[in-house]
């Protein structure tokens, strides 16, 4: 429900900076402070998944660490340890019928370390997403201030055009 209200709240947010830009600036300067805009979103969308990627498999990876079953230090190989340290491991069909695979070579106590390990992925993985929507959300709790501090322009009101225009030359136009 959380995250509904905020996808509608967000996607209401390019419109209205589009039209709060509009209304600001003089008519001159409208297309650079447009260009402005969507270089700052699009610089925005580059710059969140190089910093919330890192955020999420820093958080999995400590989360990993303190969840795995005991015994799979003693039972799995490092090549094993290593796949579990990749959080596709849990989204990939293939990597979680492998994994299976290896620890049903040791029977019962192998099936119930396998189960015991995807439950310790899923928890790590749950860590990591939490990690991310928490940075987002504090994100947006420091945008939602500094809106705040946007004085507020009427539809109305008429942006002056600070630059005065540029009287023509009369000894260029008699030429």
């Amino acid at each position: 429900m959380a995250a509904t209200l905020a996808g509608f709240g967000l996607g209401a947010i390019p419109t209205i900076n589009t039209l709060v830009v509009q209304w600001a600036v003089p008519k001159r300067l409208l297309g650079a402070s447009m260009g402005a805009i969507f270089f700052s979103i699009t610089m925005g969308m580059a710059i969140a998944p190089a910093v919330l990627g890192p955020v999420m498999n820093t958080a999995y990876a400590k989360k990993l660490e303190t969840t795995l079953p005991a015994g799979l230090n003693q039972f799995a190989d490092q090549a094993t340890i290593t796949a579990l340290s990749d959080p596709k491991a849990l989204l990939s069909p293939a990597a979680m019928k492998g994994l299976e695979a290896t620890f049903a070579k040791e029977g019962i106590y192998g099936n119930d370390l396998f189960r015991q390990t995807v439950r310790s992925i899923r928890t790590s993985m749950e860590s990591g997403l939490r990690a991310v929507f928490l940075l987002g959300a504090v994100t947006m709790l420091i945008s939602f201030l500094l809106i705040l501090t946007v004085p507020e322009v009427s539809m109305d009101a008429v942006v002056e055009d600070m630059k005065s225009p540029q009287p023509a030359v009369a000894g260029k136009e008699a030429e």
